[in-house]
């Protein structure tokens, strides 16, 4: 392999689990927010994160307030904190 190649490659999965670590902190377990998904915005729950570098990393492990239904989705899909 590439010597630069790889060091790029691990700069990379440190960002991925730099992102993980201040996605979890900004949205703790419990924390209710308002998300949207297409045209449609949900009320949702935080029941997790993903913990895995790659394509998952930072991504959101909810449930539907509504609806009960498991969801899934990226920080950047939070429009709004809710309130307790």
């Amino acid at each position: 392999m590439i010597k630069s190649v790889e060091q790029a490659r691990e700069q990379v999965k440190e960002a991925q689990r730099a992102l993980i670590a201040a996605v979890r902190e900004a949205y703790p377990k419990d924390t209710k927010v308002l998300v949207k998904r297409g045209e449609s915005k949900i009320r949702i729950k935080v029941t997790g994160h993903h913990s895995q570098t790659g394509q998952s990393a930072g991504v959101i492990n909810g449930v539907d307030m509504d609806t009960g239904k498991s969801r899934t989705f990226h920080d950047f899909n939070v429009l709004e904190f809710l309130p307790e």
